[in-house]
């Protein structure tokens, strides 16, 4: 090739080059590249979201009056608001700020042309300034917002990612810097050719964080590792993911039960029941590359409360000799145990001997916080009671009613019956209830044996006495045989005393022998 030629060619390659670069200054009417300079856009800063952006659009757009344009215009405006309309489907939207799909980038550069074609054929500069022009400036704030979103969202994400997305984070300026770079120039339609650049290079860079990230899982509610005696439980917990938006739902396991719950701006909730004993409960969450992380816990529920076996006493009973309580408790996640003997520590299997009244108190609770508790008294005694009689006249012949009372005493138990029985060497066997007397109305003479037992039944000693009772008078008789007879010769009389049996026996006989005198008054006795 000679150096002609291939000079030619080099400077071919340079005007090709300068005619690409001065094509955004010198484009054809009604081209993208058409200039809008002398418009004088402003396009403000706002924080209304892109779909609310586009929606105002398309309401401006409607606006117009389809019956006062020509065919081929009235075609533009239903393809711009058509354009539009495509791109609010919610088939390239995540939410209201973020895309997922960079077609609508392209539907909205092609709405665009057509309005700025409508802008250059518009007759009335107000159509232009209150409808047209209002229209394209929300489409950039719209395509701006959405880059400018993108590109924060992939630089936070970039913190999380071991991929290297810098340079597609570098781009995503660039790209961005050169949208606004046209609209300073008046060149709105490029402008949204190079906010969807800048997005798409923002949405790369944030790909690559989130295929290489794994959603992290937490279960916040129950706690992990908890013993609980309380069935129902809100399940809650947050998922954390680069893009989290794209997660809608987490996958729980409960034992052998599995559904899904919604994921709500990275959380979730549930009503659960537990069941008895073992509960394992996993949530699990994906995202679009099927990297999988999950949150697991376990925990236990247990309603039964512990269960307190004593054995070798029982309540409300009296000993008479030394005992020794065996204490068991079973359950399956005990936790601790308190065994108290008249609130001092006591053990099981310890033997007491002292007599005392006790309070045997057991409680237990388990890890779950269920408790039982059993109280249990008793008394160990080991004096024999006490018991006697207030009779004074004990072995003494009377002869006026009688009335006993026994009287029995025991310190620690108290006591518990009181017998007795009538008759030398008898065992006593008759029960007598308090207050423990006894009446004697008749001629007798009785050997009464007694005895108490304390509530322990330890015996008293037997005791006795003696009631020698007389009511009966004793008579006499005489053996002269000439009662009211006079006689000639000195007599001899013979008094003769008795008294029925039982008797107290003839202590003593008085005579007088004065007319109707009274022998007892007397003082002569007879031997």
């Amino acid at each position: 090739m000679s150096k002609k030629t291939n000079l030619t060619m080099k400077l071919t390659i340079i005007l090709f080059t300068l005619v690409l670069m001065i094509m955004p200054l010198a484009g054809g009417k009604g081209s993208p590249n058409d200039n809008l300079d002398d418009l004088n856009l402003e396009i403000p800063e706002t924080t209304e979201t892109p779909t609310t952006l586009k929606q105002e659009s398309i309401d401006l757009m409607n606006l117009l009056n389809l019956s006062e344009y020509d065919e081929d215009s009235a075609d533009k405006i239903n393809f711009i608001i058509t354009n539009i309309q495509e791109s609010l489907n919610p088939d390239f939207w995540w939410n209201e700020t973020i895309a997922r799909d960079d077609e609508i980038f392209a539907l909205e550069k092609d709405a665009a042309q057509q309005i700025r074609v409508l802008i250059d054929r518009e007759k009335k500069p107000e159509v232009n300034q209150s409808i047209l022009v209002p229209a394209i400036i929300k489409l950039i704030q719209a395509d701006n917002n959405l880059a400018v979103l993108a590109r924060e969202e992939a630089d936070w994400a970039s913190q999380f990612s071991p991929e290297d997305v810098s340079s597609y984070l570098s781009d995503a300026t660039e790209h961005h810097d050169k949208a606004w770079w046209h609209i300073e120039r008046g060149y709105p339609v490029v402008a949204i050719d190079f906010f969807g650049k800048s997005w798409n290079a923002s949405h790369t860079a944030l790909l690559l964080s989130d295929q290489s990230t794994t959603p992290e899982v937490k279960i916040e509610s129950p706690y992990d590792g908890i013993y609980t005696n309380v069935p129902g439980w809100a399940l809650n917990g947050t998922v954390f993911d680069v893009r989290l938006y794209t997660i809608p739902e987490v996958s729980v396991t409960h034992n052998s039960d599995a559904y899904t719950l919604p994921l709500v701006a990275g959380t979730f909730t549930d009503q659960i029941t537990l069941e008895e004993n073992n509960n394992t409960i996993n949530v699990s969450a994906t995202d679009l590359f099927t990297n999988t992380g999950s949150g697991q816990i376990s925990l236990i529920l247990d309603t039964i409360p512990p269960e307190i076996t004593i054995t070798g006493v029982e309540d409300k009973t009296y000993y008479n000799y030394d005992i020794t309580p065996h204490i068991e408790i079973f359950d399956l996640h005990l936790d601790h145990v308190t065994i108290r003997l008249n609130n001092d520590a006591f053990e099981s299997d310890t033997t007491i001997s002292e007599e005392s009244d006790y309070i045997l108190e057991v409680s237990a609770a388990d890890k779950a916080m269920n408790t039982a508790s059993e109280t249990l008294t008793f008394t160990i005694d080991k004096t024999p009671p006490l018991i006697t009689d207030d009779y004074a006249d004990d072995g003494i012949w009377v002869n006026e009613d009688q009335t006993v009372t026994l009287i029995p005493t025991d310190e620690l138990s108290g006591i518990k019956e009181v017998k007795y029985c009538e008759g030398a060497g008898c065992e006593p066997d008759k029960m007598l209830d308090s207050p423990y007397r006894l009446y004697y109305a008749t001629d007798q003479d009785t050997t009464v044996r007694y005895q108490a037992w304390d509530k322990a039944t330890n015996p008293s000693i037997i005791g006795e006495y003696n009631v020698k009772l007389d009511k009966t008078d004793p008579t006499t008789s005489d053996d002269y045989a000439f009662n009211n007879i006079w006689i000639n010769s000195d007599p001899t009389i013979t008094i003769m005393p008795s008294d029925p049996s039982p008797s107290s026996g003839i202590v003593w006989t008085k005579y007088c022998q004065i007319g109707e005198c009274d022998p007892a008054r007397g003082n002569d006795y007879i031997q």
